[in-house]
């Protein structure tokens, strides 16, 4: 090592040059001089972060008027099985003095032109990689640190640590309960904190409907007894972390319905074969044939036939007959409900007939209601005498309602169902 003379500080392994020249640093300085009598104060920050992710701590330089350094120098220790690895970029304070930041393995140099000292405020950002089965409170140590002056002199310089707190892998699952009728579904969230993985595996006990990868819950389509189900999350990270929300299955549980409006028909008439109720119908008076997917039960509707025998178009076909109509109803003097239970998840094309036989001065409200009595669709009907189908796709638990609003009655001739 070579004594330290005018205008250079000589090093072991580099040189600290003040004739306006770059600062060439590898490794640690061992400044010789005269120290001042102020020292710096270089501050590491402290902060958390989450296991297998990153953590970005500021490294903030102090120093008494008039003894600003023009480079540093320091060495981070900290523990290797739980930090796998630390990058430093220059800071605001650093930058501003045109000075740069690098590291090889744990020692890091702030260096540049020799007469730009380094202003106080950040010098430089250092960025932690924190291993996936970190825990705790972990320590970064700033030792060894060296300061060099625009004079070629050393300084001292004290040092604060700082500190990562890696929070611990948690896992939480919403909803943390569910109660769902036939093909019901439910989408759960699992929330991970502690680590940057946030995947997790889902599995279900019993193994009673299906789960996605997703969290995506769907009842089966039958349900007999009512029936728990765990749903369970896990985190990958650390699978022993792990969230629960638990299914009841209830065969009395309402499914929540959907309306969507699909037309008005008013020229099809009473020959509805070949149009209406490839699935299944009910004319009414004469034969229901209803799906299986669909329960159908009307409450306050009155059966009335007009003409039990008839070749007019607007009568509906009977079902056993190629050539013979009918001319039937429910209805009510105020309103009257269909109710309509669907068993599977999908929607069904949905039609019904309206014929205002005797008199042309019926009218009437059709809403479609879901099981709690909120408004899907409202339609209305009028001007019918030649009779009006309207249609709808539906599905889940839904009840159709017609209200008088003009005339003897609120009517409906028949109940038609396709895919």
């Amino acid at each position: 090592m070579h004594r330290w003379k005018e205008g250079e500080i000589s090093v072991s392994s580099f040189s600290l040059r003040v004739e306006h020249v770059l600062l060439f640093v590898t490794v640690t300085i061992f400044a010789v001089g005269k120290c001042s009598a102020s020292p710096d104060v270089l501050s590491l920050s402290s902060t958390s972060g989450t296991a297998g992710g990153s953590a970005t701590l500021s490294l903030s330089l102090a120093s008494a008027s008039g003894s600003q350094p023009a480079a540093l120098e320091w060495t981070l220790d900290y523990p290797s099985t739980e930090i796998t690895g630390v990058t430093a970029v220059a800071g605001p304070a650093a930058s501003a003095t045109a000075k740069s930041v690098t590291c090889s393995g744990n020692i890091c140099v702030v260096y540049g032109l020799n007469d730009n000292a380094i202003q106080n405020g950040i010098v430089a950002y250092l960025t932690v990689q924190i291993a996936a089965n970190a825990s705790g409170n972990l320590s970064i140590q700033l030792n060894n640190v060296e300061a060099a002056m625009p004079s070629g002199s050393s300084t001292a310089v004290s040092a604060t640590d700082g500190q990562i707190s890696v929070q611990s892998v948690g896992i939480s699952l919403t909803p943390a309960a569910a109660s769902l009728g036939p093909s019901q579904t439910q989408q759960f969230t699992a929330t991970v904190i502690g680590t940057s993985n946030t995947a997790v595996n889902w599995n279900m006990s019993p193994s009673v409907g299906t789960l996605t990868t997703g969290g995506l819950y769907t009842a089966p389509g039958t349900i007999s007894t009512t029936q728990a189900v765990a749903i369970t999350a896990t985190s990958v990270a650390d699978s022993t972390k792990a969230a629960r929300a638990v299914v009841t299955l209830d065969p009395t549980t309402r499914t929540t319905g959907t309306a969507t409006f699909v037309g008005l028909d008013a020229t099809t008439q009473g020959n509805w074969k070949g149009v209406y109720g490839a699935d299944g119908y009910n004319v009414i008076n004469d034969t229901a044939s209803y799906p299986g997917y669909v329960t159908v039960t009307p409450s306050a509707a009155i059966p009335f036939t007009w003409a039990a025998s008839t070749t007019d178009v607007r009568a509906l076909e009977k079902a056993s007959s190629s050539t013979d109509r009918i001319a039937a109803t429910w209805y009510n003097d105020s309103s009257f409900l269909i109710d309509l239970a669907f068993k599977d998840a999908v929607q069904h094309q949905v039609a019904i007939y309206c014929l205002d036989w005797s008199s042309t001065s019926r009218a009437e409200t059709i809403d479609i209601l879901d099981a709690n009595g909120a408004v899907l669709n409202t339609q209305t009907m009028a001007d019918f005498h030649n009779g009006k189908y309207l249609v709808w796709q539906l599905s889940g638990h839904v009840q159709i309602r017609f209200t008088r609003t003009a005339g003897f009655n609120a009517v409906v001739g028949g109940l038609f169902f396709n895919q």
